[in-house]
């Protein structure tokens, strides 16, 4: 069984109607030998990191872009950053990558060193693109889990240079150590000694990672480079300088907890929904949660293979037959898809923020999925197959303004 509800979900703001656009489309993965680059990082005060919630991304927005609490360190270097969130623990070596090196085909991607994995929506990619060239910013870094190495299987390779050198890094006293106004704990070390930078860029060039968090300021920035590229002799300091801010996370002890996004779709009713995944071939679960009465707040625990079917009145369990080469995700969309008109889905990282959209509009139908698992993930993005868009959630992801960078500090 699949839990929900542990660690805090990242409460990013979704824009009423994202996701009804043109067609996703998968962003090419990147050439390696990975170049890692110190850079001046830009830090908020803790105590400025985090709003009340529902209104933290806003207001911690703004202080990045007017200043209000903000330390620009003297020397560039490279980052550690540990943050803990509902007792989950996060490492990672915080650098800036250059996007310059070219990209690669998807017949290519199983040699490629970045990989995304999931599909993004050009429509949202170029509204950030537009942002970011105005802000000249980049808020917080782009999460990038380890993948093995040709020939190493699934599995971590076991001799990593790299791990040595962050531990190194963390026996040292941190530049930053405390709690955000969320009360979660953050420590940053700044490495900025020249032997350790240079062993540590040396340790990432062959390194291989899946692109975890990020997609659509990944591809934002794709865009930026090939319009800073295709400038000629006159760029535009407005695409950046073709690098983007990448936090490589630390696998060994903890990682980010991959959950799954829900689906609301407006208009379209459960019975609907029922009846053309029942000519799918899916079968609906006996279960508690079946049928009406379902208490409002009863909490929801899925099934690997299951999604479950809400509207106001019902919770019902749909079992989703086996593909060897396709997430649960990946079926619902090619059964649905379809059928869902020009309003598309709406997306939700709680389980409750969906269940009580649909009570709210009795036309809508919630989409309550499973995470894929993290091999499928890694099969997937390996193969070129792609995802859907907001096809999954790393949690906890690193809270805005602890680390980040403006484009005129170089």
């Amino acid at each position: 069984m699949v839990g929900y509800g542990r660690w805090e979900p990242y409460d990013a703001v979704m824009q009423h109607g994202e996701g009804r656009g043109r067609a996703g489309t998968l962003d090419p993965a990147l050439r390696g030998p990975l170049v890692l680059s110190p850079f001046r990082a830009r830090r908020l005060d803790l105590a400025r990191v985090a709003g009340a919630p529902g209104q933290a991304d806003k207001s911690v927005s703004g202080r990045l872009v007017d200043g209000s609490g903000v330390v620009l360190d003297d020397a560039p270097g490279l980052y550690v950053h540990e943050y803990r969130i509902g007792g989950r623990r996060v490492r990672g070596l915080v650098g800036l990558l250059d996007l310059g090196l070219g990209s690669l085909t998807d017949a290519d991607r199983g040699d490629a060193a970045v990989i995304p994995h999931e599909a993004v929506e050009p429509d949202r990619v170029d509204r950030l693109a537009a942002r970011m060239a105005d802000l000249g910013l980049d808020p917080a870094p782009i999460l990038l889990l380890p993948l093995p190495g040709p020939g190493h299987g699934l599995g971590i390779p076991p001799a990593d240079p790299l791990d040595p050198l962050v531990r190194g890094v963390v026996e040292g006293a941190p530049l930053v150590a405390g709690e955000d106004a969320r009360h979660h704990e953050h420590r940053v070390w700044h490495v900025c000694d020249p032997d350790v930078v240079a062993a540590t860029t040396a340790a990432v060039a062959p390194r291989r990672f899946l692109l975890a968090d990020g997609h659509h300021r990944w591809a934002a920035h794709l865009a930026l480079e090939r319009a800073r590229a295709g400038s000629g002799t006159s760029p535009d300091p407005r695409n950046g300088d073709g690098r983007t801010l990448v936090m490589l996370v630390d696998t060994v002890d903890q990682s980010p907890v991959l959950h799954a996004l829900h689906r609301v779709v407006p208009g379209l009713g459960a019975e609907h929904v029922l009846d053309v995944l029942a000519t799918a071939g899916y079968r609906t679960r006996r279960s508690r949660s079946v049928g009406s009465p379902a208490p409002p707040e009863a909490p929801l625990r899925l099934a690997h293979d299951e999604v479950v079917v809400a509207d106001a009145r019902r919770r019902v369990r749909v079992v989703v037959p086996h593909h060897p080469e396709a997430t649960v995700v990946e079926q619902l969309h090619a059964a649905l898809d379809p059928v869902v008109g020009p309003a598309g889905y709406e997306y939700h990282h709680r389980i409750g923020a969906a269940l009580r959209q649909v009570r709210r509009d009795t036309s809508a139908v919630a989409l309550v999925l499973p995470p894929p698992s993290m091999s499928e993930v890694t099969a997937s993005a390996t193969s070129g197959r792609v995802l859907p868009v907001k096809a999954t959630s790393f949690q906890p992801k690193p809270p805005l303004g602890v680390l980040f960078r403006s484009w005129r500090d170089g």
